[in-house]
């Protein structure tokens, strides 16, 4: 017998949450955006000139992860209903 808090199905929603950020591409994007942000903050301190360039590559690259991480959260939300 499930226990008395376990409802119909509640496993297939679980897994299907554990696998809504599985996309690699969408992760590999998100850290590379976030190590240059990292990069612009270092090199700032002591090279403002050479801050710019990691910050104009995370910049593109941000609007790329945002899509990406949107379409899934809206792919796991229509699938919810």
């Amino acid at each position: 017998m499930p226990p008395a808090n376990d409802c119909a199905g509640g496993d297939r929603v679980r897994r299907r949450e554990l696998s809504a950020f599985r996309n690699t591409g969408a992760i590999a994007v998100g850290i590379l955006a976030r190590g240059l942000e990292l990069a612009h903050i270092a090199l700032g301190l002591f090279l403002p000139a050479a801050a710019v360039a990691p910050m104009v590559i995370a910049g593109t690259l941000y609007p790329v992860w945002f899509f990406l991480a949107g379409r899934k959260l809206l792919r796991l939300a229509a699938t919810d209903r």
